[in-house]
């Protein structure tokens, strides 16, 4: 292939099938095309890919309402909505661009209650897969 030249070692050894190497290289470009359809979402700072862990990380707090138990219902803050709602379009570019499952995680910061806390984080999120 093309870039063994560019290897400073130049061995045999350590060369890969070409096709092998040709399948990677498909791979690789397709993956950049789905950077490059995303690229505009995440210039803006809110949405981060982070490539090592597989993972799409939210840069920024999505602005939910506050909530007190028993209320364990998942909505935008009022007054935020349209701040959400440009998270989300920036959240959606990016999920739609790798057209793969996503698992969509809910956080609270509180602990106590432990089930209404982690009821809410998972109301939110499912609110949020509404949304998107």
């Amino acid at each position: 292939h093309e870039w063994y030249e560019r290897k400073k070692c130049g061995c045999v050894g350590c060369q890969l099938n070409e096709d092998l190497v040709r399948l990677c290289v498909a791979s690789l470009e397709r993956l950049k095309a789905r950077f490059a359809q995303c690229a505009d979402a995440v210039a803006k700072g809110r949405v981060a890919i982070d490539v090592d862990r597989c993972q799409v990380v939210l840069q920024v707090n999505i602005p939910f309402a506050n909530r007190k138990p028993p209320d364990t219902t998942g909505a935008f803050a009022e007054g935020q909505e349209n701040l959400a709602q440009d998270i989300a379009r920036d959240l959606a570019a990016v999920l739609s661009a790798f057209e793969s499952p996503m698992v969509i995680e809910g956080h609270t910061g509180k602990t106590e209650p432990r089930q209404y806390w982690r009821q809410l984080a998972e109301n939110r999120a499912r609110y949020l897969v509404g949304v998107l």
